[in-house]
This record gives C-alpha cells, sequence and structure tokens, in this order.
C-alpha cells in the first residue's frame, strides 16, 4: 500500500512537472474601447482560467489608472471574482524597486531567467496598429517611430524566446483624422516544471540579508525573512 501511494504521488509530480501550460494574451485598444485578456490553458483546456479586463480609465482627477478585472474559470466562463484596481505612479516606482532588490539578492538572476525565457515558445504574434492625427507629418514621425519599437520588440522575443512563427507586424497610417487603435496576439506555450525549476533556482542561489519589498505580493518574503532573524 506504502509502495502504491508513493508511486501515484510520484506519477502527479511528473505529471504536473512535464504539462504544457498554454498562456493567450488578447490585448485590444480603440479610442475609448479597451480590452485586455489573458488566458490559461492546460490539459486541452480541461482547465482552464480566464482574467478579463473589458475597462482601463485613467482618473481625471489624480495621475493614476483604474482597472476593472473579472476573473474566470470552467468551460462555461463563469465570473468567480470581480475586482476594481487603481495602479497609482508609486506602485509602478515600488514595482521597479523591488525587482532591482530581487536582482541584488538573487546571485545570476540574468542567467536564470533567460534559461527559463528559452523554453518559452510563441506562436501567432499578431501586431496591428492604426495611428493617426490631422498632421500628416506628425502622423508619417509616428508610424516610423512605431515601426522602429515594433522591430526592436520582435527581435528581443526572438532573441530570448523562441518564434515558433513568423510573426505579423503592421502599422497603418491614417492621414485624414485622428485615431489610435492596437491589436495584439499571440500565444505563449512552456512547461509548469520548467516554471518551478526557474523559482527553486531562485530560492537556491539567494545570496542572503534582508530584502525590502514593497508590492504585496514579495512584499510577504520579507515578512517572513524578518520574523526568521528575530
Amino acid at each position: 500500500m506504502f509502495w502504491i501511494i508513493v508511486f501515484i504521488l510520484l506519477f502527479l509530480i511528473l505529471l504536473i512537472w512535464l504539462t504544457p501550460l498554454n498562456v493567450y494574451l488578447d490585448l485590444y485598444h480603440g479610442q475609448d474601447n479597451d480590452h485586455f485578456q489573458i488566458l490559461l490553458k492546460v490539459w486541452f483546456g480541461l482547465i482552464h482560467y480566464k482574467i478579463d479586463i473589458p475597462m482601463v480609465r485613467v482618473d481625471e482627477d489624480e495621475p493614476n489608472i483604474e482597472i476593472d478585472q473579472k476573473v474566470k474559470t470552467g468551460k462555461q466562463d463563469k465570473t468567480k471574482k470581480e475586482t476594481k484596481k487603481k495602479i497609482t505612479p508609486w506602485d509602478i516606482l515600488n514595482s521597479l524597486q523591488d525587482t532591482k532588490e530581487l536582482i541584488r539578492h538573487v546571485f545570476g538572476m540574468n542567467v536564470i531567467i533567460r534559461k527559463f525565457l528559452k523554453k518559452i515558445k510563441v506562436f501567432n504574434l499578431e501586431w496591428h496598429s492604426l495611428i493617426g492625427t490631422k498632421d500628416a507629418a506628425l502622423t508619417g514621425a509616428l508610424v516610423g517611430g512605431i515601426w522602429s519599437a515594433k522591430s526592436c520588440i520582435v527581435a528581443l522575443i526572438s532573441k530570448y524566446m523562441k518564434l515558433m512563427d513568423p510573426p505579423v507586424v503592421e502599422v497603418v497610417p491614417s492621414f485624414n483624422m485622428a485615431i489610435s487603435q492596437i491589436s495584439l496576439k499571440c500565444m505563449f506555450k512552456f512547461r509548469i516544471g520548467h516554471a518551478i525549476f526557474a523559482g527553486l533556482k531562485l530560492i537556491r542561489y539567494w545570496k542572503g540579508g534582508k530584502a525590502k519589498f514593497k508590492t504585496k505580493p514579495l512584499s510577504i518574503f520579507s515578512e517572513e525573512k524578518n520574523k526568521h532573524s528575530v
């Protein structure tokens, strides 16, 4: 009986380790119509988790971004949780500070991240943009700048990840009206075991010392380390 339980546990661990995770991104911005969706699927969609952000607003009184978020699970996409978040400039600064703090405390973090990124496959990358102003010269300059930025980003994706399909990138100018539309779709695929292994490496190569994280997900680790040090 004991060996049967051990075998089942090992089988489940191996199954989870080898299971590929598909992450679908779908972003659309058109004037005042914004939409961002993240869909995670495993086992051919048997288990999936969807984060739907139908609205992104800029606060008129303060330099904040307001986000309405819906989390859906199950085959019928039943809404599990609805939340409203506000992102302030301080939140962005704290995230950058936490990233710097993490790099400082993990030995060879750049190498760990790069090795994990190399395991990620990118499929069906489509990135369309429609940009225009009433000034033809300004529109031409914007289109050129956007083309350059897109080329650099696609080159970085191709360098650090595995780009499986030729990307479809398009920038269309509009010289008759002021308009801004962006559509971005792609799918990332990697094994759950690779992500777990990268996380274990981050813990393994922790240099020690107290890390002062400020954002909620990472501040938990700061509190735990402080408790252990006391």
